[in-house]
């Protein structure tokens, strides 16, 4: 089980979210990265880059937004980066 570690940048946000529906469905999409950490479909370098990630990111849908994370294999951790709406991404 991965330890799931969540940057300052996605909390802000997410605070920014105002439908608790929403909120509780990408709540529970990073919930689900702690057994399934390679669940979303990665990210092209050009896309990481973007957005300031590590080579290896990778983005969860949850529309009308992404949840961008990277997994780090060697310490079994989840980044948790950012959550950009999805016509951004």
């Amino acid at each position: 089980m991965a330890e799931v570690r969540v940057s300052e940048g996605f909390w802000e946000d997410f605070e920014a979210v105002w439908s608790k529906p929403l909120r509780a469905r990408i709540s529970s999409a990073v919930e689900l990265l702690v057994s399934m950490p390679l669940r979303g479909s990665s990210l092209d370098l050009s896309e990481a880059a973007l957005r300031a990630c590590p080579e290896g990111a990778r983005r969860i849908s949850v529309p009308p937004f992404d949840v961008i994370y990277s997994f780090d294999e060697l310490e079994d951790v989840v980044w948790v980066r950012a959550l950009v709406h999805a016509r951004r991404a």
